[in-house]
């Protein structure tokens, strides 16, 4: 029984993988790659010199990259480097990891981690989209840790409260935001919430760490695992214009 796969179905795994292995003569400035990396930079000699390389990287990315480079022929550490490399004509990013050994040759992996950074790169913009949209619509988020008793807040929800930039909120804490018979009302619903598993949404009127008193929307939606509420968690949002809007309309 072989150990190791032959090198075409191991190549062929490498490909699949978008991973492939290079090794860079500093004295001939050139790199020699296996058949996975010429996949992943669209060539077809296994010999690239370093110039024809270094043409086909992004500018904003040439310099870091030369750094590098020029950084691991000094130490021994493994380096690594991510960069937009030009193949087919178009733009790909690729990350080389690899170290120098004391023989003047490099040995590096290289991926092709384009649909990677792409990925990251939609969740990122979603993702401040969505704090933006909240921002603007003044809906901040929250999540208690009934078990933990440790609770957390947004930045919105924290600028609705309008609270100091280090103040850690707790539950107990949190509840004497409200006031008259807001406060009953919360209690009432977070309890029950827990204890029952009962979503709830409703509003309410909070006093704010700087005294201010406002109308605000609390959404709470619990988490239950094996009968017991494992974590609570919801929306905050300021309506306090549109209910003086609607006060004016009454």
């Amino acid at each position: 029984m072989a150990i190791i796969p032959p090198t075409e179905k191991f190549n062929d795994l490498l490909s699949y993988a978008q991973t492939g292995f290079w090794v860079f003569n500093i004295k001939e400035n050139s790199f020699s790659l296996d058949h996975p990396s010429l996949e992943i930079c669209r060539l077809s000699s296994d010999i690239l010199p370093y110039q024809k390389w270094e043409d086909n990287i992004h500018p904003f990315d040439k310099q870091a990259v030369s750094d590098v480079f020029k950084n691991a022929r000094k130490v021994t550490d493994i380096m690594e480097v991510e960069y937009r490399y030009r193949a087919d004509d178009k733009w790909i990013w690729i990350r080389d990891q690899f170290r120098q050994d004391d023989t003047g040759f490099m040995y590096g992996i290289r991926r092709n981690i384009d649909r990677l950074k792409k990925t990251k790169e939609t969740l990122f913009k979603s993702q401040n989209l969505l704090a933006r949209t909240n921002e603007v619509a003044r809906i901040g988020t929250w999540e208690l840790d009934p078990v933990a008793g440790k609770l957390f807040w947004s930045e919105v929800t924290r600028e609705i409260h309008e609270v100091p930039e280090h103040f850690e909120p707790q539950l107990e804490q949190a509840l004497d935001f409200y006031v008259g018979t807001s406060k009953d009302i919360i209690s009432k619903a977070v309890e029950d919430s827990i204890s029952s598993g009962n979503p709830y949404d409703i509003e309410l009127k909070i006093q704010t760490y700087t005294q201010k008193e406002k109308w605000v929307r609390a959404i709470g939606i619990p988490v239950i695992q094996g009968g017991e509420c494992m974590l609570l968690y919801g929306a905050f949002q300021d309506i306090d214009e549109a209910k003086k809007h609607e006060t004016k309309l009454a």
